[in-house]
């Protein structure tokens, strides 16, 4: 575990198979009438421009980029929690 904290790579290759993994299981769930009964009702109840009333849509997952990743993982494990490792 510390390894994987501590060195963490992201390879592209595992990056795009997760994606492409992720995106098919959100479109069979987008094809189920009380998943889109719930995206419709979040919708009316927030508005789509609130962060509670936007569903994750494919394009969501496929513009996430190593870099994101790399990014985040800097900001989030290396910003004070060392005392894990």
């Amino acid at each position: 575990l510390t390894e994987l904290l501590s060195a963490a790579t992201f390879p592209s290759q595992q990056l795009q198979r997760l994606q492409q993994l992720k995106i098919q299981e959100l479109k069979v769930e987008n094809e189920k009438s009380n998943r889109l009964a719930y995206k419709h009702f979040k919708e009316a109840l927030f508005g789509s421009n609130h962060p509670y009333g936007h569903s994750l849509m494919p394009a969501d997952i496929a513009t996430v980029t190593r870099d994101h990743l790399w990014t985040y993982y800097q900001k989030q494990w290396f910003t004070g929690c060392q005392v894990l490792l």
